[in-house]
């Protein structure tokens, strides 16, 4: 589905998981509940076992959000 002006609500990942929100936005489209979960747990597993980057090196670091 496309959006558009007008156009349906969508709700993913943890917010989707809100059930204030879920209150608020009736109307919204979202996953079942089950499914809204966000990638903090994961991000920070992979964190325990990856290398120890001290500061101030982590500085160095390039981060850049893309759509894919």
């Amino acid at each position: 589905m496309r959006w558009r002006a007008g156009g349906p609500t969508w709700r993913r990942g943890g917010v989707a998981a809100n059930s204030e929100l879920r209150a608020a936005l009736p109307e919204a489209v979202a996953p079942p509940l089950e499914l809204c979960t966000d990638n903090a747990a994961m991000i920070a597993s992979a964190a325990r076992y990856a290398e120890a980057i001290l500061p101030p090196g982590y500085l160095a670091l390039d981060a850049y959000a893309q759509a894919v």
